[in-house]
């Protein structure tokens, strides 16, 4: 189930966090992916699986170098 931004709000402050805005700005699926599969790196590393990690990086390094330019929108 998807959490309002009070729950949000709620959640974060429970568990010791300050409520940022840009905690909950939207962002594009690449950038989704490129955020698991750092995590995925780091879970590697963690884990001595140094192969896996550098081989993730260099996905990572290609879908950042691949993404579209972010266009500036006037609201």
């Amino acid at each position: 189930r998807l959490l309002d931004l009070n729950e949000v709000r709620r959640l974060l402050l429970r568990s010791g966090y300050e409520f940022r805005p840009d905690y909950v700005a939207r962002c594009s699926t690449r950038d989704i992916i490129v955020r698991m599969m750092r995590n995925l790196i780091s879970i590697y590393e963690k884990t001595g699986s140094r192969d896996q990690a550098d081989r993730l990086a260099k996905l990572v390094e290609v879908m950042l170098a691949n993404r579209p330019s972010k266009l500036i929108r006037k609201e």
